[in-house]
């Protein structure tokens, strides 16, 4: 099954359509980089109270000043990206190394990052799969059970909708093996599988095809996420329902005013109310990221800003609007500022020759990967069309 619509003719002779190409590598480098630019910027701000939050976001985040910004809650400078972005690099670092998804590579990663003390702001249902992988529990076993739903598995499924961008079977099959190492909770599941989706369509999306600023857009993900998680799947499509009839019948305006109180009111109803602000729960957490990107579908800055202003797991809120946004408009149309004053900030002091060049190459590397297979996939479709015999030829 392709996620773009394939077409075949019903007399059986004809070949389908040729597979369809990836996006272009500044897609994927904008889908990296922004999730540590949102992860990186973010990261001063999580679990700060929403009006700490907002006045971080407004007064620093939106002029891209952060030179009177001390460490984050960590200890660390600005700059430093946290476990969104590592966990996201080395399953991206897997993909590239085994050339598809190897659920035991990627749990050996996790398991050594965190034996070797290299994660940054991890979460206790990570960690505690951590624990079991490095005692020899194999990755099927190891993740946290229900109740516990957090979104470390949503923070870091995005390669997979990268490396699977044209095949939505193997897409939903990954994107819930990567998420149980660690989670098991089908929320926890259904956030995996809905960043990696919602990945995927970023970077399909094109003048040919709908995008996030379309109703019809999301009614698909809703559809594709609902073969996980049934409530998940609703969940987005309320979601959708409510913020473009709001925009259609009393002219919302995207991102503000009486659109953002109504969609963070309902969400947060549903929240983690130990959590002021988002909490880390997958449902709310990535519900927020979906609305960052339907209220600024091309403009990273302003969804990260958006992403950050209700306090909370805004790190991880942020880094997932970003992964979404950067996918869907590419690196070379991240603002200015943030190229030329964000991302030289960009670190992580636990792999240092990661900084933003670093994680520029893993992308490239990828699209690489993803580029050469999909060349192969065009040969063979070539051949299979090779062998079609013309209707007027065969009488």
């Amino acid at each position: 099954m392709s996620l773009r619509k394939v077409a075949t003719r019903s007399d059986g002779v004809h070949p389908p359509d040729p597979p369809p190409a990836p996006a272009p590598v500044e897609r994927y480098q904008g889908a990296l980089l922004g999730c540590a630019l949102g992860d990186a910027v973010g990261a001063w701000a999580e679990a700060k109270d929403p009006a700490e939050a907002k006045d971080y976001a407004v007064y620093f985040v939106r002029e891209f000043d952060f030179t009177n910004v001390g460490p984050h809650h960590h200890g660390m400078r600005m700059g430093q990206y946290t476990d969104d972005t590592q966990l996201t690099r080395e399953l991206m670092l897997s993909l590239i190394d085994e050339g598809e998804f190897v659920p035991e590579d990627f749990a050996n990663r996790i398991a050594n990052a965190f034996a070797k003390d290299e994660i940054v702001g991890y979460g206790r249902a990570t960690q505690e799969a951590a624990v079991k992988l490095l005692d020899g529990i194999s990755w099927e076993d190891s993740g946290t059970p229900p109740p516990r739903a957090g979104n470390g598995a949503a923070m870091r499924a995005g390669p997979l909708g990268m490396l699977y961008y044209h095949d939505a079977e193997t897409l939903l099959k990954t994107a819930q093996d990567q998420a149980v190492i660690t989670h098991k909770a089908e929320m926890s599941v259904a956030g995996s599988v809905a960043i990696a989706m919602g990945t995927a369509m970023c970077l399909n999306a094109s003048k040919l095809t709908s995008g996030p600023h379309e109703r019809g857009w999301w009614a698909w993900l809703a559809r594709f996420v609902g073969r996980n998680s049934e409530e998940f799947g609703r969940d987005i499509d309320d979601l959708a329902k409510m913020v473009f009839e709001g925009r259609r019948k009393t002219k919302w305006k995207a991102g503000e005013g009486e659109e953002y109180d109504t969609v963070l009111a309902w969400i947060l109803e549903g929240d983690d109310h130990r959590w002021s602000g988002i909490s880390p729960w997958a449902r709310s957490s990535v519900l927020w990221s979906f609305y960052c990107l339907m209220a600024h579908p091309r403009d990273i800055w302003k969804a990260i800003e958006l992403a950050i202003i209700p306090g909370g797991d805004v790190d991880t809120t942020a880094a997932m609007a970003g992964t979404l946004v950067g996918a869907h408009i590419g690196i070379t149309k991240f603002p200015k500022q943030a190229l030329e004053i964000v991302a030289p900030l960009i670190h992580d002091v636990k792999s240092e020759r990661y900084t933003w060049d670093g994680l520029t190459r893993i992308a490239n590397t990828l699209h690489g990967i993803v580029a050469d297979q999909y060349q192969e996939r065009l040969t063979a479709w070539e051949i299979e069309q090779a062998k079609v015999i013309p209707l007027d030829q065969g009488k």
